[in-house]
């Protein structure tokens, strides 16, 4: 594993203007992810130039709206799908971690999924599946930003890393895993560990954020 600083990430030069879009938080803090994270994921986005993302997790639609918002134009006026956000239909025969399962049940409760609101909703395609049944062989190299934050038992971790490093495209482009080093999910922090002994991992300081970068260099 790599520590950095986030200054390493936002240093780095992308062709996009510096404004961003982002939305007051509802002061709800189970699921979400933090002002800071919320910069670089779009920073990292931006650096990827990314036409096409995956997420594993909606929740509420927090983090779709926040990627959706400020997605890159594409290479053409295309108006196919362009952000995929993957969550459960429902919580049959399914082990949580933490506060995972209160998260899932609010998840599969909620009606009001904040991507809605945003004006660009046609881009996003909901899946709703269980991430360890997912085939992700439709989408083989499509995307190449990937952000992972779903169940955090090992064993949907691992499933759903094994198969963002199936769907990444070439370089550049990111996968990205929240809740690293995050107490409520040690076993995500553990496989993130054991990973980072084959994969070049970034660990973000001051952060949940775990990075592997495709075809980016980070400088020190």
């Amino acid at each position: 594993m790599i520590n950095i600083k986030a200054k390493n990430i936002l240093k780095i030069k992308d062709p996009y203007d510096e404004k961003i879009n982002f939305f007051m938080p509802d002061g709800y803090a189970l699921g979400k992810i933090s002002t800071l994270e919320s910069i670089l994921l779009i920073k990292i986005m931006r650096i990827v130039k990314a036409s096409y993302i995956f997420e594993f997790g909606t929740f509420k639609g927090n983090t779709t709206r926040l990627l959706l918002e400020n997605l890159p134009p594409p290479a053409n006026r295309s108006i196919e799908k362009r952000v995929f956000t993957l969550d459960f239909p429902n919580m049959k025969n399914i082990d949580f971690k933490g506060e995972d399962k209160k998260i899932a049940k609010i998840s599969v409760r909620n009606k009001k999924i904040e991507y809605y609101k945003c004006s660009r909703k046609n881009l996003v395609e909901q899946i709703l599946i269980n991430s360890k049944e997912f085939n992700e062989n439709k989408y083989l190299k499509k995307f190449q930003f990937i952000f992972i934050d779903a169940n955090h038992k090992e064993e949907f971790v691992r499933s759903d890393t094994e198969k963002s490093f199936k769907m990444i495209s070439s370089k550049p482009s990111a996968i990205i895993w929240h809740d690293y080093n995050n107490p409520q999910y040690p076993d995500c922090t553990r496989y993130i560990k054991k990973l980072s002994k084959y994969k070049k991992i970034y660990y973000i300081k001051d952060t949940m954020l775990a990075v592997h970068l495709i075809g980016i260099k980070i400088a020190s």
